[in-house]
């Protein structure tokens, strides 16, 4: 009879992705993992199967939570124009407390996503949620008169996503948070 586990995979695998975030992943050994997980190789082995499966289903992981987290902030009962701008105010905040670290899936598209399918097909799944996100905003924006009709509504969920993206990793790479707000402020221009 097989032992029982005697770790939470949900708890062992939010542990992995905080290691990946931090690190990356080609920067990140097994014995990190491991480590952090607070687990043993063979429990590693038969939980998660490899350090790759393990990546991809620490970036499913952060799109349950963090992108899911986003896209409730753009879904909330606050006007579309409301809530484009209360996340780019989050996100300009984040920077003082996470800045160095980023998005995690701006980061593994980065590193790694033009090697690895699954890890492709996960990040475009995250994107494509925020995307839809930012175009239900639009839409609910543009009926209550916010935004303007004429924008495409599509176009600009796109275009507020690239924004998002361009903002976080500028902030990885120091950008301070007065430069953060001005980035941020130009950006929602687009809704005017």
């Amino acid at each position: 009879m097989p032992r029982a586990k005697e770790f939470s995979e949900t708890v062992a695998l939010a542990q992995a992705m905080e290691v990946f975030w931090c690190k990356g992943y080609e920067a990140t050994s097994l014995q990190d993992l491991i480590s952090a997980m607070e687990i043993s190789k063979s429990s590693f082995y038969e939980t998660f199967g490899s350090k790759n499966e393990l990546f991809v289903a620490a970036i499913g992981n952060y799109i349950e939570t963090r992108v899911e987290a986003a896209v409730n902030m753009l879904d909330g009962e606050l006007s579309g124009k409301k809530s484009i701008e209360n996340i780019f105010a989050y996100f300009v905040e984040y920077q003082e407390q996470y800045g160095e670290r980023g998005c995690f899936l701006c980061n593994c598209a980065v590193e790694f996503a033009q090697r690895n399918r699954a890890v492709a097909e996960q990040i475009a799944l995250g994107m494509d949620q925020i995307e839809d996100a930012y175009h239900r905003a639009v839409i609910r924006g543009q009926k209550a008169g916010e935004i303007p009709p004429s924008r495409d509504a599509r176009s600009l969920a796109r275009y507020l996503l690239n924004c998002e993206n361009g903002l976080l990793v500028s902030a990885m790479a120091g950008m301070d948070q007065r430069k953060m707000k001005e980035v941020a402020q130009v950006t929602l221009m687009a809704l005017e």
